[in-house]
């Protein structure tokens, strides 16, 4: 997936398939949304999404509060890099 359009709906639609449509700022783990088994599981359909292991300075606590955190912190970061190489 190239654009970051792209893969700002991409990761809705995972979000929406485990946990149904929400809105992009709803809380994930706080309210529950979100488990730690689908939190692993969402890191490694980022490393798919983006073609990159997300580097350990991004998995930090916050980091997967909603999906506008999520697309800042490892979205639009990859799409940044790949637009430098």
């Amino acid at each position: 997936m190239n654009g970051l359009a792209e893969r700002r709906a991409a990761l809705r639609a995972w979000v929406a398939d485990r946990v149904g449509a929400v809105a992009d700022d709803a809380p994930l783990i706080a309210e529950g949304r979100i488990d730690s088994l689908q939190l692993v599981e969402l890191v490694l359909f980022l490393e798919e999404l983006t073609g990159r292991r997300p580097r350990v300075e991004q998995l930090v606590p916050g980091a997967f509060r909603d999906i506008d955190t999520i697309s800042r912190r490892f979205l639009e970061d990859s799409a940044n890099k790949e637009a430098t190489e």
